[in-house]
């Protein structure tokens, strides 16, 4: 009954990305500067934000609680016009641009973390253009070879009592070999010699119910499939990078400005980040959190950019010219959702649901399982593409959305979903012994005989 009401509200889902990508564009112009062959962007002061900060700061104080201030905020200067824009640009480009301050902040990344069968399945989309069904049938047939541990979990992390196992799951994967070539050999022998990192974000018996994240077994693969290799690499290069350093790096912010007719000024800012020490990111072959090119035929996401630009050496206060240039930028509605997009979207959905306890319980599970997602979401391409007189575009490495001007009528109850991940909230907590069976159950027994 759940999986039947979860399944009419995803059909809802694909009805709003088809009617979000018809709402109207708005035409923007964006004001930029060339500064010894760097771009500046301009900005200015975002008020409003900076009104809400400052109210969320007050709330805190109100209850007791110490919130520190943002300070400034700042927003790209937009232009509603090409004519607004070229006026700047003609109030200012004979002008010098002044360098007024150069901040730099060290900070550190994280290994990112194991994966849960979601994020396993977000990560082979993207990166290796599988749907959630096909990456579900590669990872059980790989737990089925006994080479990677259950893969119906939803949780990243492992129970203390693993991480004894753990060199001995190392020395599996140094031994692992495709094609004669041991890919895991060099990113493994800095770690020998001294005790694996044990980080509390890896290890948390809190974090785990009945199963943990899904790992290598230490069992060394023969023969694997080519997708199988590269759904299995994915998860032991996420369980090497576990035990790494934290990636160090500096991000330098450099604000500078340019003095208009008026003498007031526009201001322009550029960021650049430098990598000072690699640490777990030596794990993945390229830059991306994973180690892995997205899959060119998909549509690119934006997703955790890293400026990655090393800035040439600037000192406060020189000045020199510079070259202003205006863009043409329009707002674009956002992208048709692919299996990726849709698993994230069926994980969080319930943020627009108005009563608050609903709202936290589909916070805590959303729509579906990580084991019933992939399903749903082949439920729901069948579903349309049986009722729909137009075609239904449902390649994986493809948007999933129609292209009919409307959907056939499907049956949707608002009130069947919130409920439903009611009950999978009540059956957590009952799970962890949080919450006893009788009254608290009743309820949903009441919603199952009152639709039956």
């Amino acid at each position: 009954l759940c999986y039947l009401s979860k399944r009419t509200f995803f059909n809802t889902f694909i009805c709003l990305n088809k009617s979000s990508r018809q709402c109207p564009l708005i035409h923007k112009w964006m004001l930029s500067t060339l500064y010894r062959d760097t771009k500046f962007n301009a900005i200015v002061r975002d008020e409003e934000a900076e009104a809400e900060d400052a109210a969320n700061v007050a709330a805190a104080a109100e209850k007791g609680k110490k919130q520190k201030p943002k300070g400034k905020i700042y927003k790209a200067l937009e232009c509603a016009t090409e004519d607004e824009g070229k006026t700047l640009i003609d109030n200012i480009k004979e002008k010098p641009f002044t360098i007024l301050s150069i901040e730099k902040k060290k900070g550190t990344e994280a290994p990112p973390r194991l994966y849960d069968l979601t994020g396993l399945q977000v990560d082979c989309n993207k990166k290796l253009g599988l749907s959630a069904e096909q990456t579900l049938s590669i990872i059980q047939s790989l737990y089925e070879k006994k080479v990677t541990t259950y893969p119906r979990v939803d949780t990243t992390f492992l129970p203390d009592d693993v991480y004894a196992k753990c060199p001995q799951t190392m020395n599996g994967l140094y031994q692992t070999k495709f094609a004669g070539i041991a890919p895991y050999a060099a990113l493994i022998r800095p770690l020998g010699g001294a005790p694996l990192r044990k980080s509390k974000k890896v290890f948390d018996n809190s974090k785990v119910t009945d199963h943990h994240a899904i790992i290598p077994t230490g069992v060394i693969p023969q023969g694997l499939t080519e997708l199988e290799q590269k759904v299995f690499d994915l998860v032991a290069r996420a369980f090497i990078a576990a035990f790494y350093d934290d990636c160090k790096f500096e991000t330098t912010t450099i604000m500078g400005e340019v003095k208009d007719n008026s003498d007031a000024g526009i201001l322009f800012r550029t960021t650049g980040k430098v990598i000072i020490e690699e640490g777990w990111k030596v794990v993945f072959p390229n830059k991306s959190s994973r180690g892995e090119t997205p899959n060119p035929s998909l549509p690119t996401e934006t997703e955790a950019k890293e400026a990655g630009d090393t800035l040439p050496i600037f000192e406060k206060g020189e000045s020199g010219p510079h070259t202003p240039t205006l863009s043409e930028k329009w707002t674009t509605p956002p992208k048709p959702y692919t299996d990726a997009t849709l698993l994230r979207a069926m994980e969080t959905a319930g943020k627009t649901v108005d009563d608050e306890e609903l709202r936290d319980a589909m916070k805590e599970n959303g729509i579906g399982r990580p084991s019933t997602r992939a399903a749903i979401i082949e439920k729901v391409v069948e579903k349309i593409q049986r009722n729909s007189r137009f075609t239904f575009y449902a390649n994986p490495q493809q948007s999933i959305y129609s292209n009919s001007a409307y959907l056939p009528n499907i049956p949707f109850y608002e009130y069947d979903l919130p409920l439903c991940n009611y009950a999978e909230t009540k059956k957590r907590l009952l799970f962890v012994g949080n919450m006893s069976y009788g009254p608290n159950t009743k309820g949903v027994d009441r919603f199952v005989e009152n639709v039956f």
